[in-house]
């Protein structure tokens, strides 16, 4: 079975149809029924969270009620690229888009490689909020786990320094 995509090329919006969304409320809903964990946070440091979905909750073990009100650090562990959460907090704070890959840890404190996308999601006020979708990387079936990590830091290097030259967004 195919998965649809739903969000627009963009990454501006979080939608099922032709169109942007009616609403953030809309938005969590479309949520829920992905198979992709995501994370819904607020879009002013320090990010806290306000929502996630099923299949977040099972990608890490932590209920919902655990989670809403605190930030994604409880996701960070010893081998968490730091590369790769300085690249997280110059796009949030940039309110730019951006993918990382990075090793994450469940409840019960197992490593996981995932692949992050942060896209800023917009209504006509402008950013309300992010969404986060984690993609865990079976490293078993994509190649050994020494490549993964290369190119993860490989990747971490170029967009951060990339990021670095971007102008500030307008005030």
């Amino acid at each position: 079975m195919a998965v649809q995509s739903w969000r627009q090329p963009n990454s501006q919006f979080f939608t099922n149809g032709p169109g942007p969304p009616e609403s953030f409320l809309e938005r969590i809903l479309l949520s829920n029924a992905s198979p992709d964990a995501q994370v819904f946070t607020h879009a002013a440091p320090p990010f806290k969270v306000v929502h996630v979905n099923p299949a977040w909750t099972c990608l890490t073990g932590f209920a919902a009620s655990e989670i809403v009100g605190q930030t994604c650090k409880i996701l960070q562990g010893p081998e968490t690229s730091k590369a790769a959460l300085g690249e997280l907090r110059g796009a949030l704070n940039g309110y730019r888009t951006v993918v990382v890959r990075l090793y994450n840890y469940t409840k019960q404190g197992e490593r996981f490689l995932n692949e992050l996308e942060i896209v800023p999601l917009h209504d006509e006020q402008g950013i309300t909020h992010f969404l986060g979708t984690a993609k865990r990387i079976d490293v078993a079936s994509t190649g050994t786990a020494a490549r993964l990590v290369q190119e993860a830091v490989a990747e971490s290097a170029v967009a951060a320094a990339f990021n670095a030259q971007m102008p500030a967004p307008p005030a």
